[in-house]
């Protein structure tokens, strides 16, 4: 075995232990998630698994027959390359018509025949088959990446680096073919297409595991600021939120205080799944009428709180009385009984000289007024500093 031979078996088993890790890593992943994400999962595990059985089959290459070694490469490599597409579709939740994934089995087999077929029957058919075999691979990783890219969300960075694995994938890929252009030797060819291939399936590993990695983070941050019932930010986040605004934007504007009436009457009379229900709506009409740089949240119990940039409180209290006016003509059905709710709103001035927590008080001292002066209304309190909060009503 010469030093080519050498490094190049070195390389491949390099590469196919890469194939090994990410097996393992992307089924134990598969293990504890559901949905489109464990379909994505299976999918990248079965591409890797099938690149690893390229990878033994490029290195049996001295012992095989060309013809098979040739036959069954040119399948693999489509058919791991089609299997990572396929989890990229799936990570987005898409679904690719079976009339699509037959295809891709057609063109594997046929591809891979066709390979065979050019090998026995035309002579110094290399070049050829390189050729067909490049412009594959880059086609689908080029599909991938353009699919990713397209679909990735900003605050997402293992999804820009699957992205840019696909690029590197299809750029790696194709380089190889430049050593062969240059140099006219299959030998330092294919010892390109080895370092390529490591270079490619290690980035497209750390791809695959940020990827993973970094959903998890970001469902335990999403769990972390928002509420489970409504899906509405929580006290911590909405107030970290508002005094990082403020404080960077010099923005001014108003924060509000919002009570659903008499919230523990329909949670006596009709039960907590109804009264679960009754948030969701008013979470939902709320969402719906927000202004685009408002923010709004949970505050706990029946009380949500929201900021917005309207610039004073009349303009803040003709918005609110609007919304007001939103949840009133909410209709619940329990049973064949109809009942209706209503919500108080105190509403309060920002002012970057005054603390966000002194602002709030005196929204949530608006909202005392409210409640006391029959509720069902709005009410705006023209002073920045909270003098008194009383106990409110339920």
């Amino acid at each position: 075995m010469n030093i080519y031979q050498l490094t190049s078996t070195a390389n491949i088993i390099n590469v196919f232990g890469t194939s090994a890790i990410a097996c393992f890593f992307l089924h134990q992943v598969s293990v504890n998630i559901t949905g489109e994400k464990k379909q994505a999962a299976n999918r990248f595990f079965l591409g890797f698994l099938l690149l690893g059985f390229a990878f033994i089959s490029f290195s049996f290459d001295p012992w095989l027959p060309k013809v098979w070694s040739v036959f069954f490469n040119n399948m693999l490599y489509p058919a791991s390359t089609y299997l990572i597409l396929l989890g990229i579709i799936s990570w987005y939740q898409y679904t690719v018509p079976k009339r699509y994934i037959f295809f891709m089995h057609l063109h594997v087999i046929l591809f891979g025949l066709l390979q065979a077929a050019i090998y026995l029957y035309i002579e110094h058919s290399d070049y050829i088959r390189i050729a067909l075999c490049i412009t594959t691979e880059v086609i689908i990783f080029s599909v991938a990446f353009v699919f990713s890219w397209y679909h990735r969300r900003p605050e997402h960075r293992g999804e820009r680096y699957i992205s840019l694995a696909m690029l590197v994938c299809a750029i790696s890929v194709s380089f190889p073919s430049l050593f062969l252009i240059k140099t006219r030797s299959f030998e330092v060819y294919g010892l390109g297409v080895v370092v390529m291939q490591i270079l490619a399936s290690d980035f497209l590993l750390g791809a695959l595991m940020s990827l993973f990695l970094f959903d998890q983070i970001n469902w335990h941050y999403r769990r972390s600021i928002r509420d489970e019932l409504t899906g509405l930010y929580n006290r911590r986040y909405f107030r970290d939120q508002l005094s990082e605004q403020i404080g960077q934007n010099d923005q001014q504007g108003v924060v509000a205080m919002i009570d659903i009436d008499y919230f523990k009457r329909v949670n006596d009379t009709y039960g907590h799944d109804v009264g679960d229900k009754v948030m969701i709506n008013v979470a939902k009409v709320l969402q719906d009428n927000i202004p685009l740089k408002g923010v709004l949240a949970r505050y706990g119990g029946e009380e949500f709180v929201l900021y917005a940039p309207w610039p004073n409180l009349s303009i803040a209290a003709t918005h609110l009385d609007e919304i007001r006016k939103a949840i009133e003509l909410l209709e619940f059905d329990e049973d064949g009984h109809q009942f209706g709710i209503t919500i108080s709103i105190g509403c309060a001035r920002l002012a970057l000289d005054v603390d966000v927590i002194e602002s709030i008080k005196c929204a949530d001292h608006a909202l005392y007024q409210s409640k006391v002066h029959g509720r069902n209304r709005v009410t705006v309190m023209e002073s920045r500093i909270a003098t008194g909060l009383h106990h409110r009503p339920a």
